[in-house]
């Protein structure tokens, strides 16, 4: 394998669990069925990609349970193998080319790049939970997760999760599949076969027994799922609505009009309890949006002129950035209408 010579160093993915995130038991409306599933599931339609020397696991590692996902539905589905566009795409949003990036962020960058519909997540870091990745896979659903530490040298030569003590060494993959009979190294039996994004060769299996090692787990949504994910969508935003308007962060009025730059810093100062009049510096405001909107999906905050008093509409266009997930959004294109505005201040604020 070409990488066997950097996997000593290796360190491509950490997670930070986003609150925000969609719960398989919101998604649909009780626990996942996890009863009478089959002793064994494999899924392997989709070929695994190869990140060779990169870093860009989160994105490849992503890209693999969306192709394995989208297959087992469409078998006419066109995989997609341009990681590297992805992943430089992703660099320019805040990944790293040394350290990587979280799973949240690449989840995000995946759905602003059109390639899956949306993600739901099945359970927290430390607290995975077999049965529930099963049914998941049994519902032919590949699994995005990881693990922030691994021999990865000795699990890519022996094809099985080999743990590290100390260093480090996060890793994102797909999960495709599981066998209860599998008899794993430590005397247990049960594993789940991963994938992995280091080319054809690259698999290996994860028993049951480590799974509290695992990072957050993720489904990802196609085309046909958008239907529930939008009444779920839907519900949020009234939540989030009446909470603004609890707050008396809006009147409710004019919700489709477009919000005006000095609408934005208003709402947003009665958001955080501050006089309407209120000025901020132009870093603390872009790092406060990149810590209670963007949590860690992109870079918000280009370093200059900080501690200039930010005007309403750099502050708007900043906040706009932050909500659409585009640093490059032109310094006039203000999109948002009121009820955008009020529903992000009630959601992160």
């Amino acid at each position: 394998m070409e990488t066997s010579e950097i996997l000593e160093t290796y360190n491509g993915a950490s997670d930070t669990p986003d609150s925000r995130d969609f719960t398989i038991e919101e998604y649909l409306g009780a626990e996942p069925e996890t009863k009478d599933l089959p002793r064994k599931k494999i899924l392997d339609k989709a070929e695994n990609l190869n990140q060779l020397r990169s870093n860009s696991c989160t994105v490849t590692g992503g890209l693999n349970v969306s192709n394995e996902t989208h297959t087992q539905f469409n078998a006419s589905y066109l995989i997609r193998t341009d990681w590297e566009k992805v992943w430089e795409r992703a660099i320019k949003k805040g990944a790293s080319p040394s350290n990587g990036w979280l799973l949240t962020s690449a989840l995000a960058h995946l759905k602003d790049e059109g390639i899956i519909g949306g993600y739901i997540k099945i359970g927290q870091n430390g607290e995975a939970v077999v049965p529930k990745i099963k049914a998941m896979i049994c519902e032919n659903k590949a699994v995005y997760t990881g693990v922030p530490v691994a021999n990865w040298k000795e699990t890519l030569r022996t094809h099985y999760f080999t743990l590290a003590k100390a260093t480090l060494s996060g890793h994102a993959f797909d999960i495709t599949g599981y066998d209860d009979d599998y008899q794993c190294q430590d005397g247990t039996k049960g594993a789940f076969l991963v994938g992995n994004s280091w080319g054809k060769d690259g698999y290996f299996w994860f028993p049951y027994s480590e799974t509290r090692h695992l990072f957050s787990q993720y489904i990802m949504l196609l085309d046909a799922d958008n239907a529930r994910l939008q009444d779920l969508k839907s519900r949020r935003k009234n939540i989030y609505l009446q909470k603004a308007f609890e707050k008396k962060i809006w009147n409710e009025e004019r919700p489709a009009d477009m919000a005006t730059a000095f609408e934005i810093r208003v709402m947003l100062n009665r958001a955080l309890g501050l006089p309407d009049n209120y000025k901020f510096f132009r870093k603390h405001f872009a790092l406060m949006c990149e810590d209670k909107i963007l949590r860690g999906k992109m870079k918000l905050w280009n370093e200059e002129r900080p501690y200039e008093l930010a005007s309403d509409e750099e502050l708007a266009i900043m906040f706009t950035r932050a909500v659409v997930r585009n640093s490059e959004l032109s310094v006039d294109a203000l999109m948002l209408t009121r009820e955008q505005v009020a529903e992000v201040c009630g959601r992160d604020f």
